[in-house]
């Protein structure tokens, strides 16, 4: 999976994550729930884009009690069940 690197900029000590792909967030203002969620989210887009891992495995790796409340989950990020968008992706 892509590395993740912490930077802190010398202003005001506000800190972003840069992933190796270019994506970047900035935490200043956020929550950890919407930390959690978003790492979730991509975490599940970077699976889904691979073949080797069922939706079943993706979500117990997530975290997720059951595969349905990972389906949910999904859906609520993309508007695509992961299904979907694993076909969407192939």
């Amino acid at each position: 999976m892509e590395g993740l690197r912490h930077q802190t900029s010398a202003g005001g000590g506000c800190a972003t994550v840069k992933s190796d792909s270019g994506d970047e967030w900035s935490l200043e203002g956020t929550s950890f729930q919407e930390l959690k969620v978003q790492l979730r989210r991509d975490i599940a887009i970077y699976h889904l884009g691979r073949a080797d891992l069922s939706l079943q495995q993706i979500a117990e790796q997530l975290g997720f009690s059951e595969p349905s409340a990972f389906h949910r989950a999904f859906k609520k990020w993309t508007g695509l069940t992961p299904g979907a968008y694993r076909a969407q992706e192939s």
